[in-house]
């Protein structure tokens, strides 16, 4: 878990494949890293241009959610000491781009004592993912971000072609899932059917 590296897991309906990511969640947790979970993907149905920026912009707003949600759950989230305000700024900044409308924007603001910056990201969006990783972690002091992705076929009518016509452009981006060196890694927990789809994948092994 420390070591964040990018996995799959196959198997079929009711075989556990959801029970073995709650457990890689649970025992993230207490190793002190970040997860994403990731069950629906319906709402990249349909999309044909730049699939690869959409899916990382998608991304991007899970692990917002993700992380205003869990302030709920935690005792308390406290920042690092001398986090600089452009840290604090940016992060904002990023969870309002970024954020659902059931996000309160003014309880982040209280929580990072800041306001938001500029809106400038990079133009390359994994590196905006990279840098929304990095701020998330040195902010808030987790080891590690993991998207533990496990698609739930209920969205799809067990269409499986149109959900992998979806996730495809995710897994065969290698700048994203070989990413372990700036602490970013994905755990996918998919059907046995995806298996041959994978192997044709040119950096998995």
């Amino acid at each position: 878990i420390e070591k964040p590296t990018t996995c799959f897991v196959f198997g079929k309906a009711g075989s556990g494949k959801t029970s073995l990511r709650l457990m890689v969640e649970n025992h993230a947790t207490k190793a002190g890293c970040f997860s994403v979970i990731i069950t629906d993907f319906s709402l990249l149905r349909g999309i044909q241009d730049n699939p690869i920026e959409t899916i990382v912009d998608f991304l991007i707003k899970a692990a917002v959610i993700s992380f205003y949600n869990g302030l709920d759950q935690q005792e308390s989230v406290t920042m690092l000491a001398d986090v600089s305000t452009k840290d604090r700024s940016l992060f904002l900044t990023y969870c309002d781009n970024y954020r659902s409308v059931d996000i309160n924007i003014n309880r982040l603001e209280k929580l990072l004592d800041s306001n938001q910056g500029t809106p400038y990201f990079p133009s390359n969006h994994i590196e905006r993912l990279i840098e929304f990783s990095d701020l998330l972690r040195g902010i808030f002091g987790y080891k590690c971000i993991y998207f533990l992705i496990d698609p739930n076929m209920v969205y799809f009518q067990k269409n499986r072609t149109a959900l992998w016509k979806i996730i495809n452009p995710l897994i065969s981006s290698p700048s994203l899932n070989e990413a372990a060196g700036y602490k970013i890694a994905f755990k996918y927990f998919l059907d046995i059917e995806f298996k041959n789809e994978l192997l044709k994948v040119s950096w998995v092994e």
